[in-house]
């Protein structure tokens, strides 16, 4: 059973190795760089301290790139709204515009999360 845990653990880590805080630590890399000593001693003496900071600047990476994915994902979203087909069907065309109104919203979720865990850069349009 250990085993199995251990797995599942080194699998989330390779899984989610880009997510928020390692794809861009722009505040923790800030906090590391200015704010953390050079000496071990002090560093073994103040780590609780660091550990905190750490931890709050990891949740504000987080929401930082929680905030700059929610555009593209929108623009993936409507990208897919007005995506058309070819012309020559119109009432094929016409059939699927409710269906394709209800999946909008689904596509913005996996767009999210796509470009959550993968970096995508901002000028790809999947449906574009």
């Amino acid at each position: 059973m250990f085993r199995v845990e251990i797995l599942s653990l080194i699998l989330s880590v390779f899984l989610f190795y880009n997510c928020g805080y390692l794809h861009n630590p722009r505040v923790s890399r800030v906090y590391w760089d200015n704010a953390v000593p050079d000496s071990a001693t002090v560093n073994l003496v103040i780590w609780p301290i660091h550990l905190a900071a750490l931890l709050l600047c990891g949740v504000v990476d987080q929401s930082i790139r929680s905030i700059e994915i929610v555009y593209p994902s929108g623009e993936d979203a409507v990208d897919y709204f007005y995506l058309r087909g070819n012309g020559n069907n119109i009432m094929l065309e016409k059939t699927i515009a409710i269906p394709k109104t209800a999946a909008t919203p689904v596509i913005f979720v996996l767009a999210y999360v796509v470009r959550w865990f993968i970096p995508i850069s901002h000028s790809t349009h999947p449906f574009g």
